[in-house]
């Protein structure tokens, strides 16, 4: 005989709080982990000179990740022109230049960071911050949008991808001199449906799982109630 007890209907209900639960938290994580970096992307279109054993990619939607492939040093050059050595990666590990411009200008990922007095001139102060593998992920300015409000140039009513700017990162990969070049572009620009949707989908999941388990326990309580046995009419008399 099936039985509804109410230990296993405060079971089924925490069941389906925690499904709830879940349910509201996949929307509000991905803004949390996205926030406003989640409607740029960042294109790398080409390397040159071709051939040199390097990968240059985006990472975590807003950082360039650059990794050497070959046996030669690659320097990454900051933001001041003529190449001041930023990143060293080779085959010794990866080390970030202390007394670089551009490495006071990254602590900040939203802004360009304080430079103090004095960075960037004497000789470089490497601190090797990888053994291996021989790659460095880091916020370049130059390729992800920095500010809260969006580009000048923007629409977020158009829903089409729109080019927020074009960028480029200046190498050093043994004694040739590399030239990364890439764009920016705006994605968040949708329909209603593009940006409610996960709303839309995380209520439905709701209801149905709230349906789900009403139809159970009605369903149990027939059972219960078809399994209980019957007084035969005029037994009283007996």
């Amino acid at each position: 005989m099936t039985r509804l007890t109410k230990r296993g209907s405060v079971r089924r209900a925490i069941a389906v709080l925690l499904c709830v639960a879940a349910c509201a938290a996949v929307p509000s994580v991905a803004l949390a982990h996205g926030g406003d970096d989640a409607d740029f992307r960042t294109i790398i279109e080409d390397i040159e000179p071709a051939g040199i054993p390097i990968d240059v990619r985006s990472a975590d939607g807003d950082q360039l990740r650059i990794e050497n492939k070959g046996d030669a040093e690659l320097v990454v050059c900051g933001y001041v022109a003529g190449c001041e050595p930023y990143v060293r990666i080779g085959p010794l590990g990866v080390f970030e230049n202390r007394n670089s411009k551009a490495y006071f200008a990254n602590l900040d990922e939203v802004k360009f960071g304080e430079i103090p007095e004095g960075a960037g001139t004497g000789a470089p102060e490497w601190k090797r911050v990888r053994r291996a593998p021989a790659f460095f992920a880091y916020h370049d300015h130059r390729a992800h949008w920095m500010g809260g409000r969006l580009p000048p140039n923007i629409d977020d009513g158009n829903p089409d991808t729109q080019k927020v700017n074009d960028f480029k990162v200046t190498m050093r990969y043994g004694d040739t001199d590399v030239l990364v070049t890439g764009r920016l572009e705006y994605i968040g620009g949708s329909t209603w449906i593009g940006r409610y949707g996960e709303y839309v989908l995380m209520v439905g999941g709701v209801l149905v799982m709230l349906v789900v388990f009403l139809v159970d326990v009605r369903r149990r309580r027939a059972a219960r109630g078809a399994a209980a046995p019957t007084v035969a009419a005029g037994s009283a008399d007996a």
